[in-house]
């Protein structure tokens, strides 16, 4: 049994969850006046305590409180997430409550900071959690994780912490971390012969990584009995991406909707179906020239750093569908479309190793492209040059990934925006020829 089952936190966590079980059922003129209070509350802290928000209120004389939803969206600007991440200083509240910062993955080209609460994203990681319980998995049931770990390869000390409190935490929460980096034929071997050993429960991770692993699984005839569960998460899950991971490990397989910056904001239901977590987002779809729909997001939850009527940048096929009980459903999301760079041994290297080897670089945008030749030029915006160790450390760990392709840095005063909305920003093209190694 785990030791954290008896920490208090743990302890109040069967209620919170079934509070929110609880709301799944409630009618819509009960979630409606739920999100409103929610909603006016997070308004009265904003207007008051941030910045961007106080000088909104007045420019356009914004009512001290809403007296519905439709007013709401209505008065308040839809808030764009260049000024989120160009001033995140102005989005901070000046009684913010005791969190940390955090970066975006850089979906749409340029990481940003975002603030949260330590009881904001506790409330994030309570919906992945009841999620999973609908479905028969517990808290601390055996998990794995196909996943990467930024904070890992930041450099010096810091890197060096992260690894040594991610090991621990992993071993107190009963899950082993399959790395998503590599994913060559070779590693998902490796992977699958973890998962026998361990036989976890469920299975978290990247949706394409997760696809690769489950094609493998099929191919070789492997098995995972004690699985209950497969959770896809961070990058869309395509149908026929859905199709391949139940029928690759023989169990359900749930989809995860959710950023950074945003939490966890939608977990599919019985039927596919996008199920909107309306008890923590109020979200909204506004209809674009090309007739498909921009998400926009209002989180009820984090006031330190509240994020109002914010344009994620994602887009779906159709309007939000609200029925007369239970949450709103959303139509599957367009999002992040990157592709898998290759190795100098026919390996795979997932397009998340390469952003979190950059996130540690003083950059504002990146891209990253593979020639077939095998040469990856790493493209990156900023101010002014890298200093050499930067550069030097960034070659050598991506190198060492690439298993020794050459690797060119080159800094960019501009780089060009996607005009899609989300950036691609690892783009690789087939090999062909030798491949040269340094």
């Amino acid at each position: 049994m785990s030791l954290l089952r008896h920490l208090p936190r743990f302890r109040a966590l069967e209620q919170r969850l079934g509070d929110l079980a609880d709301r799944e059922q409630w009618s819509r003129t009960r979630l409606d006046e739920f999100q409103l209070e929610r909603l006016n509350a997070l308004w009265a802290h904003a207007r008051e305590h941030v910045p961007h928000y106080r000088d909104l209120a007045t420019d356009r004389s914004l009512p001290d409180q809403f007296g519905d939803l439709g007013e709401f969206s209505s008065t308040v600007p839809v808030l764009d997430k260049a000024l989120v991440r160009d001033k995140p200083e102005q989005f901070f509240s000046d009684e913010a409550a005791p969190g940390g910062w955090h970066r975006t993955g850089g979906s749409t080209g340029i990481p940003m900071r975002v603030y949260w609460e330590h009881t904001a994203h506790r409330q994030s990681l309570q919906i992945r959690y009841r999620s999973e319980q609908a479905r028969g998995v517990g808290v601390f049931d055996r998990h794995a994780f196909l996943w990467g770990h930024g904070a890992s390869l930041a450099p010096g000390w810091r890197g060096g912490m992260a690894r040594v409190r991610r090991a621990v935490e992993d071993r107190l929460r009963r899950r082993i971390r399959l790395s998503a980096y590599q994913v060559g034929p070779d590693d998902l071997a490796s992977h699958l012969q973890r998962m026998g050993r361990f036989q976890p429960v469920c299975l978290y991770g990247y949706s394409s990584a997760v696809n690769l692993l489950a094609e493998a699984a099929e191919a070789a005839g492997t098995s995972v009995p004690s699985l209950r569960l497969v959770t896809l998460s961070a990058e869309p899950a395509h149908p026929w991406i859905v199709e391949q991971v139940g029928r690759g490990f023989g169990a359900p397989v749930l989809i995860e909707y959710g950023s950074v910056e945003c939490g966890n904001m939608a977990i599919s239901d019985e039927s596919g179906r996008l199920r909107v977590r309306e008890d923590h987002v109020l979200l909204e779809t506004v209809e674009r020239e090309d007739g498909r729909f921009d998400v926009i997001v209002t989180v009820l939850y984090n006031p330190s750093f509240p994020l109002i009527r914010y344009r994620i940048e994602d887009v779906t096929e159709h309007a939000l569908n609200r029925p007369t009980a239970g949450f709103a459903w959303l139509d599957a999301i367009g999002g992040r479309d990157n592709d898998f760079l290759w190795t100098a041994t026919g390996g795979r290297v997932h397009p998340q190793a390469v952003k979190h080897v950059v996130e540690h670089l003083p950059v504002r945008r990146f891209t990253a492209r593979q020639s077939g030749s095998g040469l990856l030029t790493l493209m990156v915006e900023a101010d002014r040059d890298l200093p050499p160790s930067d550069v030097d450390r960034t070659t050598h760990l991506l190198q060492e990934m690439l298993g020794g392709l050459p690797i060119r840095v080159e800094t960019h005063a501009t780089l060009p925006s996607s005009p899609a909305g989300k950036h691609r920003w690892v783009i690789a093209d087939p090999p062909s020829g030798s491949l040269p190694t340094d």
